[in-house]
């Protein structure tokens, strides 16, 4: 039978948590909120180690790259930000998305990153370019 036992609650966003993503090697957890922050915290300190305060509106989405050196949120002002998980450092905006932005994922080899709005398209991005590789419309 499983222990249903409450481990640790981590509190520190003033809104709604409205996303969350625990690091491969389950050091880390980051989460995104109605609040505008991305947290980064740490799993076995149970406190925040870094607050992100890059989108202007709630933040919908996080992801951890699969190698842990990344961070991806996606929010209500349309914009998907690019972090470097270690220094909370933001690397970049992506301003292609024309409403908020509803879900992000990282491939398996780090390389590209996916966003998705609610303009009903996927896009897919390649992070050590910065550019947009392609456009998947017809979601709908």
């Amino acid at each position: 039978m499983l222990d249903r036992s409450l481990i640790h609650k981590f509190e520190g966003h003033k809104a709604a948590v409205t996303s969350v993503d625990i690091s491969n090697d389950s050091h880390f957890i980051v989460s995104g909120s109605k609040d505008g922050t991305v947290k980064i915290w740490d799993i076995t300190k149970c406190k925040i180690i870094r607050t992100l305060s890059n989108h202007s509106r709630p933040v919908n989405c996080v992801a951890f790259s699969p190698n842990g050196k990344y961070i991806i949120s996606g929010g209500d002002d349309n914009l998907v930000n690019l972090y470097n998980a270690s220094s909370g450092k933001l690397i970049r905006s992506f301003r292609k998305h024309n409403s908020p932005v509803r879900a992000v994922a990282f491939s398996t080899d780090n390389t590209y990153f996916a966003s998705a709005g609610n303009e009903k398209n996927i896009l897919l991005w390649e992070k050590t370019h910065d550019k947009l590789v392609r456009e998947y419309p017809g979601h709908g």
